[in-house]
């Protein structure tokens, strides 16, 4: 499934991700996207509206990180 497929779905639905043991995901979530213009900051245009790849970073929290 694709990012845009989930557009079809309604959109006031929670979405949730669930890791390959079946547990809800609790890190963070970062966003990325490639224009294929080569993304002019100096554009009027918004770089999310013509992305031709988006990516989703999940950034799990390590809950011993201090503790090493």
């Amino acid at each position: 499934m694709q990012i845009k497929d989930l557009l079809q779905f309604n959109p006031e639905a929670e979405l949730n991700i669930i890791m390959e043991d079946g547990m809800p995901f609790s890190g963070e979530l970062s966003l990325g996207w490639i224009n294929g213009d080569g993304g002019d900051s100096d554009s009027p245009i918004d770089s999310r509206k013509i992305a031709t790849n988006v990516c989703i970073l999940l950034n799990e929290r390590k809950e011993n990180e201090n503790n090493n």
